[in-house]
C-alpha cells in the first residue's frame, strides 16, 4: 500500500470520528467517495478522501441536511473542474479579495452565531417534538386506562344483569309454586264445602223422609180411629 493511503483506523483518528461514522458518510455520499481497499479488502483513504470527509464533517456540523450538503459538494467540484479563466491580474487580485472575503466571513462571529443559531433551533425542535412524543404516550396511557375501567365497569354490570336474571328465574319459580300452592287451597276449600253442602242435602233428605214417614204413620192411627167408631 503506498504510504499516502491510510486505513480507516488513521482515517477516523485524523477526522476525530469513529470508524461508523466514516463508513456511514461513504454510504450517504458515495456519489463524492470512491475507497480503495487493500489486499485484504480493507478499506484505504487517499488524502482526496480524508479531505472530503473534512468537507462532509464541517457541513454536517453546520446543520445542513443531506440534499444541501450534496448540492454544495457538487457545486464545489464543478467550480474544481472547471475554474474561471483569469485574463489578467487586476481579475487575478479581485479574485483573491473576494475569496478573502468569503473567508472572513465563513470565520467570522455572525457566521458562528448563526451556526449556533441553528443548533438552538434544531435543540428546540428536538424539545418539541420529545414533548409531543411525550404527550401522545400520556395519551395513549390515560385512553388505556379509561378503556381498562370501562371494561371492568362493563363487566361488573354484566353481573349485575346476570345476578338480576338469576334472581328474577328464582322469583318466577316460588311466585309459581305460590299459585299452584294458592290453587291447591282454593281446590281443597271448594270440595270440604261441596262434602258440607251434600251432608247438608242428605240430612235435609233424611229428615224429609222421616217426617213423611211420621206423618203417614199417624194417618193410619188416625183412620183405625175413625174406623173403630
Amino acid at each position: 500500500m503506498s504510504e499516502k493511503y491510510v486505513h480507516i483506523s488513521k482515517a477516523s483518528s485524523l477526522l476525530g470520528e469513529d470508524a461508523y461514522m466514516l463508513r456511514a458518510w461513504e454510504d450517504e455520499f458515495e456519489k463524492f467517495l470512491t475507497i480503495k481497499r487493500d489486499e485484504k479488502m480493507a478499506r484505504i483513504y487517499s488524502p482526496e478522501n480524508i479531505e472530503m470527509l473534512r468537507r462532509i464533517k464541517n457541513l454536517k456540523e453546520a446543520g445542513l441536511d443531506k440534499k444541501t450538503i450534496t448540492l454544495m459538494l457538487e457545486a464545489q467540484q464543478m467550480v474544481e473542474k472547471n475554474p474561471p479563466q483569469i485574463k489578467n491580474k487586476e481579475e487575478t487580485d479581485e479574485i483573491k479579495k473576494s475569496l478573502a472575503k468569503i473567508v472572513e466571513f465563513i470565520d467570522s462571529k455572525e457566521v458562528e452565531n448563526l451556526l449556533q443559531l441553528n443548533l438552538r433551533i434544531k435543540k428546540i425542535e428536538m424539545g418539541i417534538k420529545n414533548t409531543i412524543l411525550e404527550t401522545n404516550k400520556e395519551h395513549e396511557l390515560l385512553l388505556k386506562a379509561q378503556t381498562e375501567r370501562n371494561q371492568r365497569e362493563f363487566k361488573k354490570i354484566n353481573e349485575q344483569l346476570q345476578e338480576l336474571t338469576v334472581t328474577s328465574k328464582t322469583e318466577r319459580k316460588m311466585y309459581q309454586e305460590e299459585i299452584v300452592n294458592e290453587r291447591q287451597l282454593v281446590k281443597e276449600d271448594i270440595e270440604s264445602r261441596e262434602r258440607k253442602f251434600l251432608s247438608f242435602v242428605r240430612e235435609h233428605q233424611q229428615k224429609q223422609d222421616r217426617f213423611k214417614h211420621r206423618k203417614s204413620g199417624l194417618r193410619f192411627i188416625k183412620n183405625m180411629i175413625g174406623f173403630a167408631k
